[in-house]
């Protein structure tokens, strides 16, 4: 059963992928609107203007094109991560033998392995800013407190709902609940997406 809803999650996340991959073909910017540099991808304060290339949203919007066209991987390397001898231990020596401290703690350490497998193949902040916010990440620099340039893409981008469905649904698929796959269906299901 697990196994079918899993499998079922996948395509769902997948088909949704695609479909946006084949809407973002279509998407021009034109002659892009400045950008503002901000703290991090997901922030909505702007702070100074520049000027921002053709070809910086071209590459940014690429590696949004990228992680979508990455999809299976990403979602096999979420449902890889397991709780190995190692770890148990020392999350174990983290916890002080308390259960409740351990369940902490391992919930922490296998939601932020699967968001590392995640980034290393392509799903950043960067990636989800864009589908959550529209915020396009088109330049970054580690010299500044505001490190992002950032397009803010927002309603103009091509279906915003299908954009944010995909961002929630990895942000759920991603949980440790029982019922993530169950609820990354829904999701689609709530969209009219998906029988």
């Amino acid at each position: 059963m697990l196994h079918r809803e899993r499998g079922r999650a996948r395509r769902a996340v997948t088909e949704a992928a695609n479909e946006y991959r084949r809407a973002l073909k279509t998407f021009d910017v034109g002659n892009p609107p400045h950008g503002t540099w901000r703290q991090h991808p997901f922030d909505t304060d702007p702070g100074r203007r520049s000027q921002v290339s053709s070809a910086r949203v071209r590459a940014a919007l690429a590696d949004v094109d990228t992680a979508l066209l990455r999809m299976p991987e990403i979602l096999e390397a979420i449902d890889s991560v397991t709780v190995d001898d190692l770890m148990a231990q020392e999350l174990i020596k983290f916890s002080d033998g308390d259960p409740d401290s351990f369940s902490e703690e391992l919930d922490n350490a296998v939601c932020e392995e699967r968001l590392h497998r995640s980034e290393e193949l392509g799903y950043t902040d960067e990636v989800a800013a864009f589908l959550r916010l529209g915020n396009l990440v088109v330049q970054e620099r580690s010299t500044d407190r505001y490190r992002c340039l950032v397009i803010d893409v927002g309603t103009y981008r091509p279906e915003p709902d299908l954009a944010f469905g995909i961002y929630d649904a990895l942000r759920v698929y991603n949980n440790l609940s029982s019922s993530r796959f169950h609820d990354t269906v829904k999701i689609f299901r709530d969209m009219g997406r998906i029988d």
